[in-house]
């Protein structure tokens, strides 16, 4: 199961709101903070939007932000919802059932798991020993038979998918 808190950043990058989960996750102080009234992760400022994996000190679990700017009408976001996901007693990924509904070869699979991992294209393409272009190729690949255009799409397609499995019998 995943447990999500979501943060409002406004205009400046400023926080505006923190739910209880995020309220929580920040508490722990491992990995995410806020610092002079800005979400900041253990790499630095948190990015604009976008996926992005951030690395806890603690040595747990990579958190995952899902950065989302907010748009309302205008052309250039000035608000963004942060929405941080940390795994607790995370079910293993059944690779087979990915495959089997969407028809993913090998490596599309492979990338597949990569990206579900929180891992950016370029860290994906590292641990996989290809190609950034190969990573790009296979997203495409993907995007196609997933049937969405973008990666934040295809993550919730792909989870929706692993999540609906009911757990195996212990």
């Amino acid at each position: 199961m995943e447990h999500a808190g979501v943060i409002l950043i406004g205009p400046q990058g400023r926080v505006l709101a923190i739910n209880p989960e995020a309220r929580l996750i920040l508490s722990e102080a491992d990995g995410l903070a806020i610092e002079q009234d800005r979400l900041a992760t253990s790499a630095g400022l948190c990015p604009m939007e976008g996926l992005t994996s951030v690395i806890r000190p603690s040595g747990k679990e990579p958190y995952v932000l899902w950065v989302t700017p907010l748009l309302n009408g205008s052309p250039v976001p000035s608000y963004r919802a942060v929405t941080i996901y940390q795994s607790t007693d995370r079910k293993p990924l059944d690779l087979a059932v990915l495959k089997a509904t969407f028809k993913f070869t090998r490596a599309e699979l492979s990338l597949a798991e990569q990206i579900l991992l929180g891992r950016r294209p370029q860290e994906a393409a590292e641990a996989l020993g290809v190609t950034i272009h190969s990573v790009r190729t296979y997203l495409k690949r993907l995007y196609n038979k997933a049937g969405v255009r973008t990666q934040a799409k295809l993550v919730r397609k792909l989870l929706q998918v692993v999540q609906s499995l009911p757990d195996s019998p212990k």
